[in-house]
């Protein structure tokens, strides 16, 4: 195993991916380098495992994180080799433990540890710090899983149970499950399960001896007389399942210490005296409470005095051997069992909720509590409402009562399901409770300094299994070749819009680290079909997000569009698509979203105003469009231009499965970007030499790692390009030269300017009205104006006034 294990290895140091051939054997592994790593691939570690045990006859299910994710998973039909190995491929892998693989697993966690009671065996050390003891299961025996009842922090996972196996990843701490050293099966026989620990398991539980105060304690004396009121009062042809419940009841009470049991046996028995004859046997009776009383003392109960104290509003102290969620007191007055009386206040209650629920059950983004939801590596963040905080709440926790009811001698702590008004509280006192992680960005791509899971910077790296262990490539030669492979299919116009591109591939890595917004990129081309969609869509999104870019169309009103942006920003998007862009782009909506760094607006089909962190990188692709000059000055462009008429004709590709490509390199692409950083970062952080202006953070960095690299074309084409995208701005510095051959720095009126710009052919677009006073005042308002004081060409527009008369000069800066 180790041999092929390693030789898996080696063969990744030369490609840096890991592949899969079509019978599950692997063909390589992520290469080393600077970032925390792990000593193999843990796809080709469980592979491997997977493939030795099922000789073993040992049965597996797949696993989301910890959890099967198979209906009837327990009993199904035992999955076959091709079917474990394509599972085991995808990501997590439970052994299934007792009669299944003849295995009954010891499991250690936090700081236990075995003691010389348990002989030395097959054994795992599990990404949580703890160990998984392998014991060989004696034929015929049945091995019920069970909680503690080795001793402190020590479970059994026997009949019905499972284990995370080798090679599968800890969902938490992302540490890689394995054989403790000299402890595989490969190593080390496996040890038959210890005589102690199947008596231990097995054995019937002994009855707690009987109170000394005749009868039994104060609650079980109650519990009996509200059973035997139930026995006398039930109706015939009802009798033989209430004395059958009742004595279940009582039993387990008698076991459990509250009762005596001959006592409690013989009271039923009177109880049941005047039935005979009427409705059933007094034989029939005797065997009724034979059975009841049997099962019964198999599950000792103790009233909540001897067990732990009433529940209040924090978390309920966990009652051995029982998985149930930790109970809260619902607000209102509240009386127990002891007649203790207790108050739980609204505020109270939702603390108590959200300080009782699961670390990431819920988070909290701009304020607004919400979850987590998809699959790993394409989680997104969706708002709360009060029905879904319902079942959230439900599946955490207990929401309990203490009620009096009229048959009952003392109260019952009653289940209650969560009522939409305290699934409200729970919402309210989420918005600033501290137990409540605060999510800032979320992220499906590998960052610097970035860990799987929520950090406490308030980035969440949402980990896709195939990513798993990744580490940098810093190999120059194999940088430029991964990405060079990459884009061959694109006919970028020169090498500055590929460098471009290799800059927003960047950007997505290094938002984590980034302050203040990134520009907006543009993919254009002459002519349709020439690839901006897939370069855009299939391309960037494989790499980065691991599935499609999302696609935003600017088409409606600004509100509407607003409307988009934000419900893109409250999922946590981080890149969005404009896709199919007309000529002339010119949004408000989309100015604020490049320079902001935090983004206000409405929901769709909500009245609230939400202000959300701006981390989102923006790319639009159409057909030769233009855009104000507004916009121009915070965009990059991606040229493409097609070599003939016809490029959706074109056959001769590298890649013509272009979706497979990706996918099958995306750990290879990303792992190169990453040296990329690595190798800037190990060169002291220098600073790109470009300017843009608004992003300045962005430009020393992503400028600094590809100079570094020796990508000295990156933004080469953005002056030029902005010049000829701007037509406004073009017919503005025509305009000027005009102006400035015909008046020189003498004072013009408007009038005479607007005349100027007509007989000229120039800013047309500002010229609009149907009467001269009406293109007077626009062309003002839209020339004039709009360029007070700015620097156009050679000359500066100033204004001045002469008496009550606005008069406009050029100025030699």
């Amino acid at each position: 195993m180790v041999e092929s294990i390693e030789g898996a290895t080696n063969a990744l140091v030369d490609s840096g991916t890991v592949e899969s051939a079509a019978d599950g054997s692997v063909a390589g592994e992520a290469s080393p380098g600077g970032f925390p790593g792990r000593a193999e691939d843990p796809v080709a570690l469980r592979m491997e495992e997977v493939r030795t045990s099922i000789a073993r006859g040992w049965a597996f299910t797949p696993l989301s994180g910890k959890a099967p994710t198979l209906k009837g998973w327990t009993n199904g039909p035992r999955a076959t080799l091709e079917e474990v190995l394509a599972s085991a491929r995808k990501g997590n892998i439970g052994l299934l433990t007792g009669a299944r693989s003849g295995v009954v697993v010891i499991d250690f966690d936090g700081d236990a540890r075995p003691d010389e009671r348990f002989p030395e065996t097959v054994t795992v050390e599990t990404g949580g710090g703890g160990l998984h003891l392998y014991y060989r299961m004696p034929a015929g025996a049945a091995i019920p899983n069970s909680v503690k009842k080795l001793g402190p922090g020590i479970d059994v996972r026997g009949d019905g149970g499972q284990v995370v196996f080798v090679g599968s990843i800890h969902p938490k701490t992302k540490r890689v499950y394995r054989w403790a050293p000299g402890r595989s099966p490969d190593e080390i026989e496996m040890a038959p399960l210890p005589a102690w620990i199947l008596e231990v398991l097995t054995r019937r539980t002994t009855p707690a001896p009987p109170p000394a105060d005749g009868r039994g304690t104060a609650y079980g004396v109650a519990a009996l007389e509200d059973e035997l009121r139930s026995l006398r009062s039930v109706a015939k042809g009802q009798r033989n399942d209430q004395l059958n419940q009742s004595t279940f009841a009582l039993a387990q009470l008698a076991a459990g210490g509250e009762l005596d049991p001959d006592a409690t046996r013989a009271a039923i028995a009177a109880a049941m005296a005047p039935w005979i004859g009427d409705d059933c046997t007094e034989d029939e009776i005797r065997r009724t409470i034979e059975s009841g009383w049997r099962a019964g003392t198999e599950h000792p109960r103790a009233g909540p005095q001897r067990t732990q104290p009433s529940p209040t509003n924090g978390s309920r102290p966990p009652v051995p051997d029982c998985n149930q969620p930790p109970a809260i007191l619902t607000p209102g007055p509240h009386v127990d069992a002891r007649g203790r009386y207790s108050e739980a206040s609204a505020e109270s209650f939702g603390t108590a909720v959200l300080a009782a629920m699961t670390p990431g059950a819920i988070y909290r983004r701009a304020g607004i509590p919400g979850e987590l939801l998809g699959e790993p590596g394409a989680r997104r963040f969706h708002p709360l409402d009060a029905d879904r905080m319902r079942c959230r709440i439900d599946s955490e926790v207990r929401l309990v009562k203490w009620v009096k009811r009229r048959s009952k001698a003392l109260p019952e702590e009653v289940f209650l399901p969560c009522s939409k008004d305290n699934a409200g509280l729970v919402l309210a006192a989420a918005i600033d409770h501290a137990a409540v992680r605060d999510l800032r960005l979320i992220v499906p791509c590998p960052a610097p300094g970035i860990a799987p899971g929520w950090n406490v910077s308030g980035v969440y790296y949402d980990e896709a299994p195939e990513l798993a262990g990744i580490e940098p490539e810093t190999d120059r030669e194999v940088i430029d070749a991964a990405l060079d492979d990459l884009v061959t299919d694109f006919p970028f116009r020169d090498a500055a819009s590929r460098e471009n591109f290799y800059g927003l591939l960047l950007t997505p890595l290094l938002r984590p680290l980034l302050e203040g917004n990134v520009p907006f990129h543009l993919i254009t081309s002459p002519l349709e079909r020439t690839g901006k969609t897939k370069l855009v869509e299939e391309l960037l999104g494989g790499i980065v997000l691991g599935r499609p870019t999302p696609a935003l169309q600017l088409s409606g009103s600004e509100e509407e569009r607003e409307k988009r942006i934000i419900g893109l920003l409250v999922q946590g998007e981080i890149i969005v698509h404009l896709d199919n862009l007309r000529e002339q782009l010119d949004s408000g909506a989309l100015a604020s979203l490049l320079t902001s760094s935090a983004y206000s607006g409405r929901m769709l089909y909500s009245q609230k105003i939400l202000t959300l962190p701006n981390h989102m990188t923006v790319v639009g692709s159409g057909n030769n469009v233009r855009m104000t000059g507004e916009l121009a000055k915070r965009s990059v462009p991606i040229l493409l231009q097609p070599s003939d008429e016809s490029p959706e004709l074109r056959t001769a590709f590298a890649h013509p499965n272009l979706r497979e490509y990706v996918r099958s390199n995306r750990r290879l692409i990303l792992s190169c970007l990453l040296g990329m950083i690595a190798n800037w970062e190990a060169a002291g952080r220098p600073r790109g030499r470009q300017r843009l202006g608004g992003f300045e953070a962005w430009v020393e960095s992503v400028g600094g790692i590809l100079e570094l690299h020796g990508y000295a074309q990156w933004l080469g084409n953005l002056r030029e390009w902005q010049r000829s995208i701007d037509p406004h701005g073009e017919g503005m510095r025509a305009f000027v030269e005009t102006w400035a051959e015909r008046y020189g720095t003498l004072p013009v009126g408007a009038a005479e300017l607007m005349k100027l710009a007509e007989e000229a052919g120039v800013l047309t677009e500002a010229l609009r009205g149907a009467t001269e006073q009406a293109r007077l005042v626009s062309f003002s308002q839209r020339v004039l104006a709009r360029h007070r004081d700015a620097p156009i060409g050679q000359h500066v527009v100033r204004s001045q006034r002469v008496g009550k008369v606005q008069q406009w000069r050029l100025e030699k800066p």
